[in-house]
């Protein structure tokens, strides 16, 4: 007959006895790959497994019975753990309990090495006791500290080139979803630092299609790499800066749908600053070979025509407009000289031969050259408060370029129109400071920032993009400077600018003396003219015969020597291209010839023709002015 007693409540399989499951949980807790350590509350040790052993080097019978802060607590640990333990006694809290902690213990032998330590509190019948499992983490520790060297050294070689880098992950899709950059990528690239290059908002308009397209080909793997040079707009400026950036996709899928991509960009601005400088540079050698093989012709044709309206001014009886039709001749004349040097300083500038230079004469004149090319929505006022003794001891050809730059870029910044402003006046000289004269050129155009200011003397910087050289201002600065002058500039984004030169007034008779007039009686000398230009030749020598001289004349070397050689001249002017010879070295013989240093004004249009200075000698470039000549003459005889 069956037990009536409930078959639920039968043990279902046998129950180990009470020391039998003890000594399984020890050989459970053995096999754990952790240190595991029970201790009560009084932080006496009362499990300790073989992982502890290995990890400490106390056996458990060593262990057990000792306090954690005398075995693998470190001493300076051990007030701190005393304390904690009371607190959660008393209050229950335990802040580290139940949590993965890192902190340094200490084995037996005294080494110290950092752990992982979980803690939680376990309650039996004998009391409340706290179980810690422990594992060294040294390996990981060092290993993260070796990766993040890395990372550190890795950023120190890129800070130090000047190159971000970025490292996207896409989705299937071909999205962003994870993306790494530097602060210099940040810095280059700005809020697009964190897209693929197609989909940066801040691309110059003009290089967004070649950017797009490259990523495309490389994409689709029709293109190795994606590296392209293009123009991205800088921070919240308005100005865009070069850069260099390459990538490559370094994963995909099997499908061969890229997963993720690495890539670098770095700043090439000054770089492609300086190509375009060389390239300039290049086209300007070029064309100062071409100006120079016919530059000589038209300063010659230039010269003749100023030769003849000099001489027609002479004559008073001519009507008024003659002779303004003849001033009008002159100041094409100073234009087309201007334009000319222009050219010849595309191979090599021309010396810089220094005279005292009226200021309003040459102002007027400079305005007369640019009016054609100032348009008409622009109102041109012009104060010049100087007199004809307000003079200057400078080369006038270089302050009227500087001039000229300086209206030009006024004209420039007013596209949409405005004013231009030209005024000129004389300080008054005060405590030991001698007078200067002040030249403002002020317009109402677009300004410059306060950035761009700071740097508008430099050379090679320009406001105007591909369109300026960069050359002007810091032309007109250095030419100021060589005049013991000052250049300043002030502006204001939207309202305009105002350049201002300083010169100092000349004051003393450093420069030639007062023009002798032509036509005006001289004690008559003999004067060896050589010129090959057959029209330019009878018009000088006409010219100087007015004054008195007398003159021979000679059109190639064979001719100046035997004219030379025949009576000793007062003075030679003296062409320096001569067929069959160079006109300084035919100089040089006629001097050693009759053993003196004759005066000579040589007469060149080859900009690279250059003199030392010399009381005996006088270079002038063509076109020149026939009084200039006469003038010369001179102060030449006057040496005699």
């Amino acid at each position: 007959m069956a037990d009536s007693k409930d078959s639920t409540s039968e043990p279902r399989g046998p129950v180990l006895p009470i020391a039998d499951a003890a000594q399984q949980l020890q050989q459970l807790v053995d096999t754990a790959l952790d240190a595991v350590i029970t201790c009560d509350v009084e932080s006496r040790i009362v499990m300790w497994n073989s992982g502890a052993e290995k990890l400490f080097g106390w056996s458990a019978h060593e262990a057990i019975g000792l306090k954690l802060t005398d075995t693998i607590i470190p001493p300076e640990f051990g007030e701190a753990h005393t304390r904690g333990m009371a607190h959660y006694l008393k209050t229950g809290d335990g802040p580290v309990l139940g949590q993965r902690i890192e902190i340094e213990s200490i084995n037996r032998d005294g080494r110290r090495f950092p752990v992982e330590l979980s803690i939680n509190p376990i309650r039996t019948k004998h009391g409340l006791g706290f179980s810690g499992f422990i594992r060294e983490i040294s390996d990981r520790i060092e290993a993260e500290r070796m990766i993040r060297e890395g990372q550190e050294r890795l950023q120190l070689i890129f800070d130090a080139t000047d190159e971000g880098v970025w490292d996207y992950q896409f989705d299937l899709n071909g999205s962003v979803i994870e993306s790494f950059f530097g602060e210099k990528t940040s810095q280059l690239l700005g809020d697009g630092a964190g897209s693929i290059p197609p989909q940066r908002s801040n691309i110059h308009p003009e290089d967004r299609d070649g950017v797009f397209r490259a990523w495309e080909l490389h994409w689709n793997q029709l293109q190795a790499t994606f590296e392209l040079e293009y123009r991205i707009q800088y921070q919240d400026s308005e100005h865009y800066r070069w850069v260099k950036e390459r990538g490559i996709i370094v994963r995909r899928d099997d499908d061969n749908k890229p997963l993720r991509a690495v890539g670098s960009v770095v700043d090439i601005s000054a770089h492609k600053t300086l190509e375009a400088t060389l390239l300039h540079a290049q086209k300007r050698e070029a064309l100062g070979l071409i100006a120079g093989g016919f530059a000589h012709d038209i300063n010659n044709v230039l010269t003749i025509i100023k030769s003849h309206t000099s001489i027609q001014q002479l004559n008073k009886e001519l009507p008024k407009e003659t002779l303004d039709s003849l001033h009008t001749v002159d100041v094409a004349v100073l234009r087309a000289r201007t334009l000319t040097q222009n050219m010849l300083q595309l191979g090599r500038p021309i010396k810089s031969e220094r005279q005292i230079t009226q200021v309003n004469k040459l102002l007027t004149e400079t305005l007369q050259l640019v009016q054609p090319s100032i348009p008409t929505s622009i109102q041109v006022s012009c104060n010049i408060d100087l007199a004809d003794t307000d003079t200057v001891y400078l080369n006038p050809e270089q302050l009227q370029q500087a001039i000229l730059n300086l209206i030009l870029n006024a004209r420039d910044a007013m596209s949409q129109g405005g004013t231009l402003e030209i005024n000129a006046t004389r300080t008054s000289s005060h405590s030991g400071i001698e007078p200067k004269l002040l030249i403002a050129v002020t317009d109402t155009g677009y300004g410059i920032d306060k950035e761009s200011l700071e740097m508008i003397f430099e050379p090679f910087f320009t406001t105007k993009g591909e369109k300026g050289t960069g050359l002007g201002l810091s032309t007109v600065k250095k030419f100021v400077d060589d005049c013991n002058g000052t250049v300043s500039i002030e502006s204001q984004v939207d309202y305009g600018t105002s350049v201002q030169i300083e010169l100092p007034e000349h004051t003393t008779q450093t420069g030639p003396e007062a023009l002798t007039a032509i036509g005006e009686s001289v004690m008559p000398s003999n004067i060896l003219l050589a010129e090959d230009h057959p029209l330019l030749r009878p018009m000088l020598k006409s010219a100087i015969a007015i004054t008195g001289h007398h003159v021979e004349v000679a059109e190639d070397a064979a001719q100046v020597l035997a004219t030379g050689t025949a009576s000793q001249p007062d003075l030679m002017v003296m062409d320096i291209d001569l067929p069959g010879g160079r006109g300084d070295e035919l100089a040089a013989d006629l001097r050693a010839y009759w053993k003196k240093e004759i005066p000579v004004i040589f007469i060149t249009g080859n900009s690279s023709f250059t003199i030392d200075d010399s009381e005996t000698t006088i270079l002038l470039y063509k076109p020149f002015d026939l009084e200039r000549l006469i003038e010369s003459i001179s102060n030449m005889l006057d040496i005699e």
